[in-house]
């Protein structure tokens, strides 16, 4: 069901759940200081409680009443904020934050999204916990029709202009390690003159472990097609088949990445018994469409 703004608010002051789209995919959102809307997210989605959720704040910096704030974060925020970019903080004793969303641990994924409907409501309702709008372990959705699976009220009108989940990095402890990337790449991060280094390694941390899975398996690579097959071919990759799609003809990752989830849910729909799909560039927005397609791809 398609909500207003207006309603969007008095659904999340009354401890409920919402889809909302921010700069990146939709997210599943509820007040991260009610334990019941949080608890209603894991419920929604399947999730398992020990999966912690990222919580999105507005241009009030309430953040710093909820996560022991550095020099180094202050660093990365006035680089990459408001934008695709998760930070993992400790969290402070005193926080309100529903212990939920941490999974029982004493730190918390923040991030300060773009797009002028999720930052409003941040500063109206306070942080919203919002993991991506989505069974656990499917795939996202970056437009209100890829919803349907949670039957939920969404907001609508903006649209998920990345479309592909943020880029996580740990500031725990140095050096900092990135557990997810995403359109913000390891060199930016690398630019900006800190220790970053990437993690190879599965963790109950946000974003880790297999994910993005269609309900058809993933032949990643592919260089030919099998009878039955559907494709996702990009850029000059021609491989043909009756359902083929192309991430972009002009071989753009940042097109390929904008469009990575929309094509998947549409071959998910056809007729095909899997999806091949033709190599994608291991560089830029292209690491981090690999990170998404190897997670799909993993044995079930």
């Amino acid at each position: 069901m398609r909500v207003t703004f207006e309603q969007a608010v008095l659904i999340l002051k009354s401890n409920n759940i919402i889809a909302i789209p921010t700069d990146t995919v939709y997210g599943l959102a509820g007040c991260a200081y009610s334990a019941d809307a949080v608890k209603k997210i894991f419920q929604t989605k399947g999730r398992p409680q020990n999966r912690p959720l990222i919580v999105h704040y507005g241009v009030k910096p309430a953040w710093e009443r909820d996560v022991i704030w550095s020099q180094d974060a202050e660093l990365l925020a006035n680089r990459f904020w408001p934008g695709p970019l998760t930070m993992i903080l400790p969290l402070r004793i005193e926080s309100p934050i529903a212990r939920e969303v941490t999974g029982s641990s004493d730190s918390l994924a923040i991030r300060r999204p773009k797009l002028g409907q999720m930052s409003e409501l941040c500063d109206l309702i306070g942080p919203l916990a919002a993991p991506s709008a989505n069974k656990y372990q499917k795939l996202s959705a970056t437009t209100s029709e890829m919803l349907h699976d949670l039957q939920v009220p969404f907001l609508d009108g903006e649209e998920c202009s990345v479309g592909l989940e943020s880029t996580i990095i740990d500031l725990r402890s140095k050096p900092y390690l990135v557990q997810r990337i995403g359109s913000v790449t390891i060199e930016e991060l690398l630019a900006t003159g800190l220790h970053v280094e990437m993690t190879q390694c599965e963790s109950n941390l946000p974003g880790s472990g297999a994910h993005y899975q269609p309900n058809k398996l993933l032949r990643l690579d592919a260089t030919t097609v099998s009878a039955g097959e559907g494709v996702l071919n990009f850029g000059n990759s021609n491989l043909v088949a009756p359902c083929s799609l192309n991430l972009s003809v002009n071989g753009n990752l940042d097109e390929a990445a904008f469009n990575l989830y929309r094509m998947l849910h549409c071959l998910d729909s056809y007729d095909c018994t899997m999806i091949a799909v033709a190599p994608i560039p291991n560089f830029g927005a292209g690491c981090a469409i690999n990170d998404r397609l190897q997670r799909a791809a993993r044995v079930r």
